[in-house]
């Protein structure tokens, strides 16, 4: 009761992540398994078939496992958002790239296929996602929308991040 969970699918596999532990698999039958894993998450997403998930050790890291295999979390993969010392507060999809939100901060991480295997730049904006749960991709428009600490919501198109409504009282 009272807790937040992060949910995503990989290959039939359900991810739930919680942060006060490692993050869990469940196949479809029987009880969630823990990974392989010491990192502890507290909420994750699928990218690019690789499982993504958010440190509450070190809350500028986001750690990745083997592509399209959800069990492989590796400790020492992961990307590092250590910029400023402000924390990740949440990412999501737009399109075949990644958007990862801190309070007053976006990047964008995109694939390339070959090492380095992901390229990360900030967005023009000074303004972020205020937690994980309020990012989403809009389908089939290849837009994000966010509410932001300004208690405004925003619509990324591109790397263009549009207010798109009044604050909210």
């Amino acid at each position: 009761a009272n807790e937040r969970y992060s949910f995503f699918t990989l290959d039939n596999t359900a991810v739930i992540c919680h942060k006060r532990t490692t993050p869990l698999v469940y196949t479809g039958s029987g009880s969630a398994a823990t990974f392989a894993s010491s990192v502890t998450a507290d909420w994750g997403l699928e990218w690019q078939r690789y499982p993504w998930f958010h440190s509450t050790v070190d809350p500028r890291l986001l750690y990745y496992g083997e592509l399209g295999d959800p069990d492989s979390q590796h400790d020492s993969t992961f990307l590092n958002f250590d910029e400023d010392a402000f924390e990740l507060t949440g990412a999501c999809k737009q399109g075949d790239d990644m958007l990862v939100g801190k309070l007053s901060a976006l990047f964008r991480v995109q694939y390339r296929g070959t090492s380095p295997l992901f390229k990360k730049y900030r967005v023009p904006t000074a303004i972020g996602p205020i937690n994980h749960w309020t990012m989403k991709e809009i389908p089939n428009q290849g837009r994000v929308i966010f509410l932001a600490p300004d208690f405004n919501f925003y619509i990324v198109d591109g790397d263009s991040v549009i207010p798109c409504g009044d604050n909210i009282q």
